[in-house]
């Protein structure tokens, strides 16, 4: 456990009567300022050692809670700040994960995908990661139209992390499929027109650079 081993109604009384410096958030409790954040962390973690030791307990923890977006978001965040590359590479080259971390309408994971690849890709070939996450999703129990979903979402991010000449590779494969898989609904069909409008604004922009 993450508490000190207290009685439960000792905890009780203690979060009443410092509930003002407590804000809870999807079931958890946060320190609703920055000043009593920071003075904790600089009293019980003065050493960066410390501070990787903490968020590596925390990552581990919020690892075996049942898979959710709060979840997720909190686990990548802990093993960035343990500069644990290894475990953010885990994450974010799960493809069955990969819809959800790029999701651009709800929260920041998004944004923390962006900035967890450029970080963990100092230390280690994140986006090869990727591309091996992907291939390994191709050939598991996927179907066909969902790791074609998920490739799209994959060359899309490429293009976005200016990695234009991959994303590009990664789109020509997929418009290269027969025509009848490409024609296979009107679902796949909507796709395919998204996916050409996007390999068109690619192609322009490497023309451009």
């Amino acid at each position: 456990t993450l508490l000190p081993d207290m009685p439960r109604l000792y905890l009780i009384r203690f979060l009443e009567a410092t509930q003002f410096s407590w804000v809870q958030h999807s079931g958890y409790f946060l320190f609703a300022h920055r000043a009593m954040r920071d003075a904790v962390q600089k009293r019980y973690m003065p050493t960066e050692r410390e501070r990787g030791d903490v968020h590596t307990r925390l990552g581990g923890y919020f690892r075996s809670l049942p898979q959710s977006r709060r979840r997720l978001e909190e686990e990548l965040f802990q093993w960035q700040q343990a500069k644990r590359w290894v475990n953010v590479l885990g994450i974010v080259s799960d493809m069955a994960l990969f819809p959800l971390l790029f999701d651009e309408s709800v929260g920041t994971l998004h944004c923390d995908l962006r900035r967890a690849v450029r970080e963990a890709d100092n230390s280690l070939n994140v986006y090869q990661g990727l591309l091996d996450g992907l291939t390994k999703y191709e050939l598991g129990d996927a179907s066909k139209a969902s790791a074609g979903g998920v490739g799209v979402l994959v060359a899309k991010f490429f293009g976005e992390m200016g990695r234009s000449k991959q994303a590009s590779q990664m789109y020509e494969a997929i418009l290269a499929q027969p025509v009848s898989v490409l024609n296979a609904n009107v679902e796949t069909r909507h796709r395919v027109a998204s996916l050409r409008l996007n390999y068109g604004e690619l192609l322009m922009q490497r023309w451009l650079e």
